[in-house]
């Protein structure tokens, strides 16, 4: 008696199926390239608080501060979403941008919860990969805003422009189109 299975006959050709392999290939390349190869078309802005060496390399990353080691939670405490708007200027140096940024309701609760329950401890601010500011937290502000003091480039306020309303026309050595107004038909 034999195995019906026994002679592995398929139905699909070697044709058909180096067809649906191509197409599946073409597809994932589509995919890939809509994606821009995994960098993003908008800005990342998070707030990152200490931690503790003993939190583990999966939740924390070391970083020297003037000669001592720092270790800087992975996940941030405030991001690009809680945000809601931006004002740029230009910063001391000259030679970067720095940006007020206006907390959204979420935004001022997230910042609240960070600042009461990390007393005395250091964040640093990380934009688009780079950390550019390492603050001491104490008590916040009422005014609503955060502030990046500088290490912004053009391409930066360009970023932060999709997600954020713009509050400013722009800053010196940067190029903005100002927004048009839309008529409201009657």
């Amino acid at each position: 008696m034999a195995f019906p299975f026994a002679n592995p006959v398929s139905t699909f050709s070697v044709a058909t199926m180096k067809a649906v392999l191509a197409f599946l290939l073409s597809a994932l390349f589509l995919v890939s390239a809509a994606h821009g190869g995994g960098k993003s078309a908008t800005a990342y802005i998070g707030i990152h608080v200490e931690g503790d060496q003993t939190d583990g390399p999966k939740m924390v990353r070391p970083c020297v501060i003037n000669g001592k080691e720092h270790f800087f939670r992975i996940s941030p405490e405030v991001v690009t979403r809680h945000f809601e708007a931006f004002h740029a200027f230009v910063s001391e140096d000259g030679a970067t941008y720095g940006a007020a940024l206006r907390l959204n309701g979420e935004g001022l609760r997230a910042m609240q919860i960070m600042l009461s329950l990390n007393q005395s401890r250091l964040a640093r601010t990380i934009v688009n990969g780079r950390a550019l500011d390492i603050m001491r937290l104490d008590k916040g502000r009422d005014d609503g805003y955060f502030i990046i003091w500088s290490g912004l480039g053009p391409e930066d306020l360009k970023l932060f422009s999709v997600k954020l309303k713009r509050l400013d026309s722009g800053v010196p050595g940067e190029d903005v189109k100002p927004e048009k107004k839309k008529k409201k038909s009657s």
